[in-house]
């Protein structure tokens, strides 16, 4: 081999580091030691072999110099797992210096060379050659030992079961329940997460207006992964309003969940009204619908319907229901949802002019609701005559009376000369008449307001028909007895001649219609001292009982009357 001047190493390796294939290439066998890279062991380098003697014609060297050598290592990467970033550390020994390397170094730093070769499958081997020589002349072949370190990054995977607990939990059931009634919910608790669950257990409460029925704690022991239970819930309505069901769960792994469903707690709520005509005509049919609604949000259940007809008024025809004692139309039915109505319909003739009150009351499993109607009923002019004597004759009419025989068949009478009809009742024992054309309606007597300071006689006044009234107690004004009101007391509405003024005479009984000429009136025998003698235009009558035959612009007009009249 030529000689090689050790400082001259521009020309990277010299031959003989050259590949192995060379012929005149050194033997690195022997002086290779092997690096483990798994892990990195502190590596000993063998005393490096000499070069063999090569007769050189240039001058010997100075004794501050000698022959290049060779040195090196092996790295080899254990059979566990591949690397990367795999880098290789060399500090140069003192008195040495480098003059080439194979491979080649990465980077230097002060007297240490790096190698970095990046990534390394299982099993590689890495061989790391380096020529140098040393600076002091010294023989090397007994000296020293060379340290590499090396370093790597090994990136591994592996599989280990995630543990994450997770948990839903579901209500299934109505939007809604009755006050007093129950419902069910279904209770479902599902795993959703990556390990079983022990020791479930889900705390149930209700909230508002709903109560639990059922356990308020739920045990479902161990629930596996993507594994699900259900149970169910009972609840009922406890108090109207707003309503709701909780379920809060927990579970070993700890986990816990909760969840709330509305659930509304509702109730019916009947009304009741009436619907008919605005205007009543007596002795006409009128067609009148009594309707119960529903407006709550539950069904009404067994809903029961009472309308109570005032006397004088007809149901033509009369109903399923009606008793005709009491007056009272009854009507059911099962069921009325939310929402939704029942109705009556009647049909009703008016016999008697005057304002009268219907009242209905409607109820259920719950409770009840009220409605009245007040009703007018009028008179047309044309057969307000006849159909007053027909309403005293059939409602009125008394047949022990001393009239019955004359009212017997007055329609013919009344009928040829209505100006000879008469309106005959009862005060205390004393029957008396007023002439039918003077009187405007019969009705019962209705609630009076009283006047301070007026006469004992004078009840007070009442609104009839839109205007106010007097109300007069003829057995007080007549000096008669008190005695106890009855139930045929009426109140008779007269007018004086031109209808100009008016009073309501409260009488004991209406009697009925009966036709007096004038030529059966008559002055009575002896004086009569009674007070109504100065009102009178005699009396008249047959056999053994006599009526007293009034003049009602007497009667008004008196002195007595006349403050206390209503125009």
């Amino acid at each position: 081999m030529p000689p090689t001047d050790p400082a001259d190493d521009s020309d990277g390796l010299p031959e003989w580091m050259g590949a192995d294939e060379s012929p005149e290439a050194p033997d690195l066998s022997g002086m290779l030691a092997p690096v483990e890279a798994d892990p990195p062991p502190a590596i000993a380098i063998p005393a490096p072999v000499p070069p063999p003697s090569v007769v050189s014609p240039r001058p010997p060297v100075t004794q501050t110099t000698g022959e290049p050598f060779l040195y090196g290592a092996v790295v080899t990467l254990g059979s566990r797992v591949a690397a990367s970033d795999v880098q290789v550390e060399h500090d140069i020994p003192a008195g040495l210096k480098v003059l080439a390397t194979d491979p080649a170094i990465t980077t230097s730093r002060a007297r240490t060379l790096i190698w970095k070769f990046g990534k390394a499958a299982i099993g590689t081997k890495i061989p790391i050659r380096i020529k140098a020589v040393a600076t002091n002349a010294a023989d090397w072949s007994d000296h020293g030992q060379a340290t590499f370190r090396t370093s790597y990054t090994t990136r591994t995977s592996v599989d280990v079961p995630l543990v994450r607990p997770a948990v839903t939990l579901e209500f299934a059931g109505p939007d809604g329940v009755e006050v007093g009634a129950g419902a069910a919910f279904t209770l479902k608790v599902r795993n959703t997460g990556t390990c079983p669950l022990r020791n479930v257990e889900v705390r149930i409460s209700a909230t508002d207006g709903l109560a639990v029925l059922s356990e308020e704690v739920v045990a479902f022991g161990v629930i596996p992964v993507q594994g699900e239970t259900t149970s169910t819930v009972q609840v009922a309505g406890r108090l109207p309003g707003a309503g709701g069901l909780r379920g809060v769960v927990t579970a070993n792994p700890e986990v816990t969940e909760a969840v709330e469903v509305a659930c509304a707690v509702t109730i019916p709520k009947l009304a009741v009204t009436f619907d008919g005509p605005t205007q009543w005509r007596v002795n006409q049919d009128h067609a009148l619908r009594v309707i119960v609604r529903n407006e709550g949000a539950a069904p009404a259940r067994m809903v029961g319907l009472r309308v109570t007809i005032p006397t004088g008024w007809n149901i033509t025809p009369e109903p399923e229901g009606f008793d005709a004692l009491s007056r009272v139309v009854f009507a059911q039915t099962d069921r009325i949802e939310a929402g939704a109505a029942f109705e009556l319909p009647l049909t009703l003739r008016p016999t008697l002019p005057g304002t009268e009150d219907f009242a209905a009351v409607a109820e259920d499993t719950v409770g009840e609701c009220r409605a009245e109607l007040r009703a007018k009923a009028e008179l047309s002019a044309a057969d307000s005559h006849s159909i007053l004597e027909r309403f005293v004759q059939e409602v009125a009419f008394d047949p022990q009376s001393a009239v019955a025989d004359a009212a017997a068949a007055p329609t013919a009478t009344t009928q040829r000369n209505p100006e000879h009809s008469y309106v005959v009742f009862a005060v205390a024992d004393t029957e008396y008449a007023f002439p039918l054309n003077s009187v405007r309606e019969i009705g019962r007597p209705p609630v009076s307001t009283p006047l301070p300071g007026s006469p004992d006689w004078l009840v007070g006044v009442a609104n009839i028909r839109g205007g106010i009234v007097s109300m007069v107690d003829m057995r007080a004004f007549l000096d008669e007895e008190p005695g106890m009101p009855g139930q045929d007391r009426r109140l008779m509405v007269v007018t004086a001649p031109g209808g100009d003024l008016s009073a309501g005479l409260l009488v004991d009984r209406v009697r009925g219609i009966r036709a007096i000429p004038p030529d059966e009136v008559r002055m009575p025998a002896a004086p009569i001292v009674a007070r109504c003698s100065a009102y009178m235009a005699g009396v008249a009558g047959m056999d053994r009982r006599q009526v007293v035959v009034l003049v009602p612009d007497r009667l008004l007009l008196s002195p007595e009357f006349l403050p206390f009249g209503s125009a």
